[in-house]
């Protein structure tokens, strides 16, 4: 059984999480943050008045720098700041794909450029961020599909990603442009 997601209800889901990961004291990209406001309005779905004052506040000082905010890229491997719960996340995703403890060690050892007593004491400490079964992560695999894809949409995957609302790029630039005409 497939169970779809609607473009509005994709919207709401995102505006939520940039809210909630704001309200936790986190900084969500600006970049994500127009992107989820694209996404809300080309869909359809309700804008909280915190979020549109927040993408307002982005909006206008994106006209004063006269500058887009950059897209935040994730930690080059071998930066040293691996976190535990990614690290983890990587090694079950191997152990429970059918790979050796020791082999999946070894692997994430080579891609982050780490020895693998420090992949192995990453892996113990993250650890508590994943579940305690196959199941159980198997089970969190499918919520943070959803949650993360939710906030940092990968555009440059589909000619019509679920962060236009399911638009293709020039079909979602025309419907702005005739809502900003109007």
């Amino acid at each position: 059984m497939e169970i779809g997601v609607s473009p509005q209800h994709r919207a709401v889901m995102k505006q939520a999480a940039a809210l909630e990961l704001r309200r936790a004291g986190g900084n969500p990209p600006e970049h994500s943050v127009l992107l989820v406001l694209a996404e809300c309005v080309l869909s359809g779905a309700p804008i909280e008045p915190e979020f549109q004052a927040w993408a307002n506040a982005i909006a206008a000082k994106v006209v004063l720098a006269e500058k887009l905010p950059a897209r935040k890229r994730g930690v080059k491997a071998g930066s040293g700041r691996a976190s535990s719960e990614h690290v983890a996340g990587m090694y079950f995703d191997l152990i429970d794909g059918g790979m050796a403890k020791g082999e999946a060690i070894e692997r994430i050892s080579a891609e982050l450029h780490l020895v693998d007593r420090q992949v192995s004491r990453l892996v113990e400490a993250g650890g508590v961020w994943h579940g305690a079964s196959r199941e159980a992560r198997d089970q969190q695999r499918i919520e943070r599909k959803h949650r993360d894809s939710s906030f940092a949409p990968d555009h440059d995957a589909d000619e019509a990603p679920l962060g236009l609302a399911g638009l293709a790029l020039d079909d979602a630039l025309a419907r702005l442009a005739s809502m900003i005409e109007q």
